[in-house]
């Protein structure tokens, strides 16, 4: 599997699992906080 930047991975998971980003709100806490890391403008940590 070739190297992704996290947001590159996370998009692509969502389009394999058919999600939409509004599907991520729950987890990550708001349309904002989705588009940003969806978009790579946010980063991905464990937390």
């Amino acid at each position: 599997m070739p190297e992704q930047l996290p947001y590159e991975m996370v998009k692509h998971l969502m389009e394999q699992r058919g999600l939409k980003q509004a599907d991520l709100v729950p987890v990550l806490g708001s349309r904002a906080q989705v588009s940003d890391l969806v978009n790579g403008k946010r980063g991905i940590s464990k937390a």
